[in-house]
């Protein structure tokens, strides 16, 4: 047990510090080789904050443990607004402009009211995992097309994928990429490639721990792999927001600190439950259904409810939100029996 609780931490460690240092050197090498800022901001940036639920995902998705890939978004969405939402409100009155509550709010509400949608049948399919990729397609895009963006709110997102709009804006985007012919540093360039050879590496072997320890557990204790995921891989996987939202909320970004749980929630939904259909369908079980998708809407609304009146994240909502999650782990113990 203490070899397996070892390499399960092992793998914790591997998939966060490896992916980090992964997105930070492939970043180097796409500015070096004349790759526009634009195509690093859909690919590398967009991925990088998801990048330990998309790898452990795909890893799960490859053993068709439908129950781990479930609980571990579900869970992660909630300790994102719960845990982190909650630690930065009580840290300091958190201030957000309003295009954030009008736009990003609502299409994290949008994406999870989606999800439920999505499951009510019992599986998510490849179509509805390909749906969701579109709609991060379109959102990362919405997002890069600036003009006026501070006026725009979720009814333009709205018009702006029913009329297909993001595929000119990257048509248009691509032809103003300018590849540079540079091709001096050629050593420097083989280092950075070597380091995100081995760390691709060490993301692979973290994940493949990560998900045969949490298997191993789930069948030792007779514990549900749902509940491992809502929990430990959650709790584990949100680390790195939960870091990047502390330092920002320190040096009086909350703008930085909210947008980081919205967008992470967005990408933890339609880009990493999306990616992972394309492997295999997804099966959603009955704790998941009846419950935790549920507790997740229900947060989900509540952090919108508690940003709706002043853009701001008090002391006093911090709480609430830490309570909520603090309820929400306990329940799980009472609710194991009964789903």
């Amino acid at each position: 047990m203490i070899i397996n609780i070892f390499l399960f931490l092992l793998g914790l460690v591997l998939l966060l510090k490896s992916s980090d240092v992964f997105i930070k050197h492939t970043s180097i090498i796409a500015k070096k080789i004349g790759i526009s800022d634009f195509v690093i901001g859909l690919t590398l940036v967009a991925v990088g904050t998801s990048l330990p639920e998309l790898v452990s995902v795909i890893f799960a998705s490859a053993k068709n443990q439908s129950e781990i890939i479930l609980g571990s978004i579900i869970g992660s969405n909630i300790t994102n607004i719960g845990l982190i939402g909650g630690v930065i409100g009580i840290l300091a009155i958190t201030k957000t402009k309003s295009n954030l509550k009008k736009r990003d709010l609502m299409i994290m509400i949008f994406a999870t009211i989606l999800l439920y949608i999505f499951m009510i049948d019992r599986v998510i399919n490849l179509f509805e995992g390909a749906s969701f990729l579109v709609l991060y397609l379109a959102y990362l895009v919405f997002l890069l097309d600036t003009k006026k963006e501070d006026k725009r709110g979720f009814e333009n997102f709205l018009i702006f994928l029913a009329k297909f709009k993001y595929i000119t804006v990257i048509k248009a985007k691509i032809k103003k990429a300018k590849i540079s012919p540079e091709r001096k540093e050629k050593r420097y360039l083989l280092i950075n490639l070597l380091i995100i050879i081995f760390t691709g590496i060490a993301i692979f072997y973290g994940a493949k721990l990560l998900i045969e320890q949490t298997i191993f557990f789930g069948e030792f204790l007779g514990i549900s792999k749902t509940i491992i995921g809502l929990t430990a891989i959650a709790l584990g996987t949100s680390l790195p927001e939960l870091g990047v939202s502390i330092s920002a909320v320190k040096k009086g970004l909350g703008e930085i600190a909210i947008g980081n749980i919205i967008g992470s929630n967005i990408s933890n939904i339609l880009l990493v439950i999306g990616t992972s259909t394309l492997i295999n369908n997804i099966f959603v079980d009955k704790l998941t259904l009846y419950y935790s998708s549920i507790f997740l809407i229900f947060i989900t609304l509540m952090f919108w409810f508690l940003m709706k009146t002043d853009n701001k994240l008090k002391r006093k909502e911090g709480v609430i939100l830490l309570v909520i999650y603090i309820f929400f782990l306990i329940s799980l113990i009472i609710i194991k029996p009964i789903v």
